[in-house]
């Protein structure tokens, strides 16, 4: 899966599929046009103001609309590691991470990602851990 890497002192891998695309702007369109298709409204420089009791208070960013309220019957809150400025109950801890992407030609035209944890001098395995 891998024809690249060296298996010597290899011990193990994992197999997945998530971190895999180039063009993260086209799957959220993708996203969007398929949620329209069941019925979703799709609300662009839009910023969640507040949700509390079923409630959304929405702000037009552009400024043509102003602030709203909306009643929906599902709210998902995508917003990462910025969830808590929605909703201050939510605990985030971010992580930092960088992410290379390489031609796949490089490394033999893999069928997976490499992940590779590189630690960094200042931190132990326990601070890694918990």
């Amino acid at each position: 899966m891998a024809p690249g890497i060296r298996l010597d002192g290899l011990r193990g891998g994992v197999l997945a599929w998530d971190g895999q695309l180039e063009d993260d702007a086209r799957l959220v369109v993708a996203i969007a046009r398929t949620a329209a298709a069941h019925g979703a409204s799709i609300l662009t420089y839009t910023r969640a103001v507040s949700v509390d009791g079923g409630e959304v208070l929405l702000r037009d960013t552009h400024g043509k609309l102003g602030d709203f309220t909306l009643r929906p019957k599902v709210v998902i809150n995508a917003a990462g590691v910025w969830s808590a400025d929605i909703e201050p109950d939510i605990k985030v801890r971010p992580a930092r991470g960088t992410h290379l992407v390489f031609d796949g030609e490089r490394f033999g035209h893999p069928t997976t990602a490499l992940t590779l944890p590189i630690m960094a001098p200042s931190l132990s395995r326990k601070t890694m851990k918990g």
